[in-house]
């Protein structure tokens, strides 16, 4: 069955899971493998969503490391933390991925169209979304017509 697969760019110039993407793509099976544009899925979620989950604002760009920076203002929030910069990279990951977590959960869940369409003018995601679909559908008549 072909499979569909979504990397992060994870570097702007040099994206880190080409080699991956490729060898999906070369597949032969109808498999596809896209490389987002901008660096990570959590720079498609709009700065209202996240000020309205954490209450930090964050300026999104294709290139922030969104859950860096939203891992450091969380941290930043809490009156007694100790600087962000005195933390070991042990700590600063954990609240890094715990960001990662509450992005894609909790702050997209809380995006409207409007705010999905501001952050994804290039229509990359929904693209990906409507690709899926469609190969469901596809996978879905493929199997009715073969009954």
């Amino acid at each position: 069955m072909p499979e569909v697969h979504l990397y992060d760019r994870g570097d702007i110039n040099n994206p880190t899971y080409q080699r991956e993407a490729e060898q999906v793509n070369r597949r032969g099976d109808g498999s596809r493998a896209t490389i987002l544009r901008k660096l990570e899925i959590e720079n498609y979620v709009h700065p209202n969503a996240i000020f309205r989950v954490r209450n930090i604002q964050i300026r999104v760009t294709a290139e922030t490391d969104v859950p860096y920076e939203a891992a450091r203002l969380v941290h930043q929030q809490a009156p007694e933390a100790e600087p962000w910069d005195q933390l070991d990279k042990v700590r600063k990951d954990k609240k890094v991925s715990a960001a990662k977590r509450w992005l894609s959960n909790d702050a997209a869940a809380q995006m409207s169209y409007e705010e999905i369409c501001e952050m994804d003018t290039e229509d990359e995601i929904r693209g990906f979304l409507i690709e899926i679909a469609d190969r469901i559908a596809g996978g879905a008549n493929a199997a009715r017509a073969a009954n």
